[in-house]
């Protein structure tokens, strides 16, 4: 997670930053990255960033399961999700070893 905190991305992960229902009326001037106020098109740009971070530090999200049709954090939730799954084998195969 530290390269997203890095890149400034790491509120697309938590779920700090929702995709906005509606496009404002008049042109938004550009946001910072931890913006709680972004325009629809800068939110889907920023979430794809994010995506792209997460897949690049992946050798291969595919074969994990990870969907990438999905928010940035709904790809993250599922690298948890996946991650405390092999995590809880992982602790039972240890245990069954000793």
């Amino acid at each position: 997670m530290s390269i997203t905190v890095l890149k400034g991305v790491s509120s697309y992960l938590d779920d700090t930053i929702n995709k906005p229902t509606k496009s404002p009326t008049e042109q938004l001037p550009k946001t910072p990255w931890n913006s709680l106020n972004l325009s629809k098109d800068e939110w889907k740009t920023r979430n794809a960033w994010t995506k792209i971070l997460l897949t690049f530090n992946t050798r291969n999200p595919v074969g994990l399961g990870i969907n990438m049709n999905r928010t940035a954090v709904d790809v993250w939730k599922t690298y948890k999700s996946g991650y405390e799954t092999a995590s809880d084998m992982m602790r039972q195969n240890a245990e069954q070893e000793l």
